[in-house]
């Protein structure tokens, strides 16, 4: 497995716990956040080259 889909699978197990922990609001800011923040760091990668 590639080191980007541990990292989903990661984010992905620790998303389903939040879910199910603080309920459904809180969760889906938190995914867009860190949605916004990987997809910025990806853009500023391709980028650079």
């Amino acid at each position: 497995m590639s080191e980007e889909m541990c990292l989903i699978v990661f984010i992905y197990r620790v998303w389903i716990k939040s879910l199910l922990w603080l309920g459904g609001e809180f969760t889906s800011n938190m995914t867009l956040y860190l949605l916004s923040k990987v997809m910025g760091r990806n853009q500023r990668r391709q980028e650079s080259r």
